[in-house]
């Protein structure tokens, strides 16, 4: 297998022009993948916070006012005594604190801060996708703007021989066809060059909208270059990218939350403990009543049947979990799969960018020659003509060539989920 390396991207520096980084960045800010993504971690952020809560003491304030239809009392002595007032105005004050004896409040706040964690690696799958959009679009871009030169420059050509024989033929050196021959050159770089801007600006508006702004903004781009090299190993990348991806990560963590989850259901049926200290102040009372009581309480709570309840709620637990585990062995196998096919991708381009080169310098030369044979009166305008049309195919080829690597590396820049795949 081919081995090599990408060499880090070269920015020409400038005002101006918008980097990759750049864009990178204005993409995670405005990207609604990454904002969704963000709102679920405050939000299991607060259901760590609230499962927290369940361990710690709750004080819970009442105030009961009764009213009566009448009152009732009793002469003693010749002086009223109230029996029954006819109206009760009562405040209650409950200070409660559970034991969690067998660990299942626990449970829940361990469940609750991996979710979190899985939350987190979610946002950061969801930057890592949207890196990978950025990265090729920006390139689809820059591939777009050399196709516009490449055909800029072939319809220079094109006019520039029309120009010599539309003289030759007034001069009555060359036949009309030749002529002929020409302007379907320029009619077809024309064409081309037309097909070439429409392109570019699919491109720029597809970038756009992978930034998350008005497909009609107006930017420049730095140019990139890449100089690929030696080596890459393709099991250590799979078997680091298996390890990294935030994907994987958040299934391991949602895998050992489900555990807990699991287990708390398991202990449904066990007993719970829970602590109390309640205080009652009764502002009206009657004969022989208390103003102010506390009391402690002790509760032990033992469930005895629950009408198979508990055993369901367990099994359905531990499907869930072996749903998470099947869905973590079907990602880390998807994963191995994306990373040889950005390596193989990778390959293929390196490839085709040699034989392109190779192309461009062959087609160059052919063009050269042809030219140099019509103007000592040896060739024939078909011969230029058709070695214009490869000359510019050439340059074309090399071009899309190049962004097919640097899209393929931003690919194994995704699939490892790691900016530099290369570096340990």
């Amino acid at each position: 297998m081919i081995q090599f390396i990408a060499g880090a991207c070269m920015l020409v520096v400038g005002e101006a022009p918008l980097t990759l980084d750049q864009a990178i960045d204005i993409a995670i800010q405005n990207g609604f993948s990454v904002k969704t993504a963000a709102a679920n971690i405050e939000k299991l952020r607060q259901k760590v916070n609230e499962a927290r809560g369940t361990l710690g003491p709750k004080l819970v304030a009442d105030a009961t006012y009764t009213e009566l239809d009448k009152g009732s009392s009793a002469n003693f002595g010749g002086g009223s005594i109230v029996i029954q007032p006819k109206e009760t105005r009562t405040a209650k004050f409950t200070l409660s604190f559970p034991i969690d004896i067998m660990g299942n409040i626990n449970r829940g706040v361990k469940a609750a801060r991996l979710s979190l964690d899985a939350s987190k690696d979610t946002y950061e799958a969801q930057v890592n996708d949207i890196k990978l959009s950025v990265r090729q679009n920006y390139f689809r871009v820059l591939q777009a703007q050399e196709m516009v030169k490449v055909y800029e420059e072939a319809l220079v050509g094109a006019k520039g021989r029309l120009s010599n024989a539309e003289k030759m033929f007034e001069a009555g050196t060359i036949a009309k066809v030749d002529v002929l021959r020409y302007q379907t050159l320029v009619a077809q770089a024309e064409s081309d060059l037309i097909s070439s801007k429409n392109a570019l600006n699919l491109a720029k508006s597809a970038f756009n909208n992978a930034l998350g702004r008005d497909v009609n903004t107006e930017f420049e781009l730095a140019p990139v270059t890449a100089e690929p090299r030696a080596v890459l190993d393709k099991e250590a990348l799979i078997a680091e990218a298996v390890k990294r991806r935030p994907e994987v990560k958040a299934l391991l963590n949602q895998v050992s939350a489900l555990k807990y989850v699991r287990e708390a259901e398991e202990r449904g049926m066990q007993p719970s403990l829970a602590v109390q200290a309640v205080h009652t102040q009764t502002l009206d009372t009657g004969f022989g009543g208390r103003k102010e009581s506390s009391v402690g309480v002790i509760a032990l709570s033992v469930p005895i049947f629950d009408s198979g309840v508990t055993r369901a709620r367990v099994k359905a637990a531990r499907q869930d979990e072996v749903i998470a585990k099947t869905q973590l062995d079907q990602l880390r196998l998807g994963v191995s799969l994306e990373v040889t096919q950005a390596l193989t991708n990778l390959t293929n381009a390196l490839a085709r960018i040699e034989v392109a080169r190779k192309q461009v310098e062959f087609a160059a030369e052919n063009y050269r020659l042809a030219k140099v044979r019509q103007e000592a009166g040896e060739g024939i305008a078909l011969e230029v003509v058709d070695a214009q049309t490869e000359d510019s195919r050439a340059k074309a080829g090399l071009v899309a060539a190049t962004y097919d690597y640097l899209s393929a590396y931003a690919a194994l820049q995704r699939a490892v989920g790691k900016d530099n795949p290369m570096q340990p």
